[in-house]
């Protein structure tokens, strides 16, 4: 499969983790109890020029204060439909602020034309920059969506193994929580790419961290951490 230009740049957006929203419910465990997987939700059909195409990524960082970068971990295990069907990683970390254990993702083309991606990882850890204690702590995440030639797209979200803040066991759309240093995590993502190609990006967990690894007074402000990236794009 040959990607458009406008394809390849829903993908290459979806593997950086910027993106904007779309509704559909999902569910998280707490440690040690069996995984809940909510069904897949079918979007409003929305278009884009080309045919499907995916990709996926388990997760990337970008931490920084005002005078330095801290933290520097590219997409891991990237895979893009029609390039590369899947990818693996041991993990990687990024000093002693972020570490993601290992993980896969899948770019799969189906004989009908359909494009599903899976990003699935384990073993993510946020801590505190000065303590080095865990902030966040998520066992294990699935995600993944599927797009089709006639314009749906689906997704779906598991999640368990979350320590460092309570979550309902159905988590909805941007569900945003606060961790103990004052940093927004928003968990189960969906966003729509905003140039209307009919992009659907899901992530797991988004931190959005500010000046002093605190608070963000607006997204991004001195970094983001992304924990499991998919995008897929139906044709126009």
């Amino acid at each position: 499969m040959t990607l458009s230009p406008t394809s390849r740049r829903a993908v290459a957006t979806a593997v950086a983790g910027l993106l904007a929203l779309t509704p559909a419910p999902a569910t998280a465990a707490p440690e040690g109890a069996p995984a809940k997987t909510a069904p897949a939700k079918t979007a409003p059909a929305k278009t884009a020029p080309g045919g499907v195409s995916g990709a996926a990524s388990v997760g990337n960082a970008v931490i920084r204060t005002a005078s330095e970068l801290l933290v520097d971990i590219p997409p891991l295990a990237t895979c893009v439909s029609g390039e590369s069907t899947g990818a693996e990683t041991s993990g990687a970390t990024g000093g002693k602020l972020v570490a993601f254990g290992q993980g896969s993702t899948t770019c799969e083309t189906e004989p009908s034309g359909a494009v599903t991606t899976t990003a699935t990882g384990k073993a993510f850890r946020f801590n505190h920059p000065d303590t080095g204690l865990p902030l966040l702590k998520v066992g294990s995440y699935t995600i993944s969506c599927r797009a089709t030639p006639d314009g749906t797209v689906e997704s779906a979200f598991t999640l368990r193994g979350v320590v460092g803040t309570s979550l309902p066991d159905t988590v909805p759309v941007d569900y945003e929580t606060t961790l103990a240093n004052g940093v927004r995590a928003v968990f189960n993502t969906r966003t729509w790419a905003e140039d209307g190609d009919g992009s659907l990006t899901v992530h797991a967990v988004r931190l959005w961290l500010g000046p002093d690894m605190g608070p963000a007074t607006r997204a991004g402000e001195r970094g983001a951490v992304t924990v499991g990236s998919v995008t897929c794009t139906p044709p126009a």
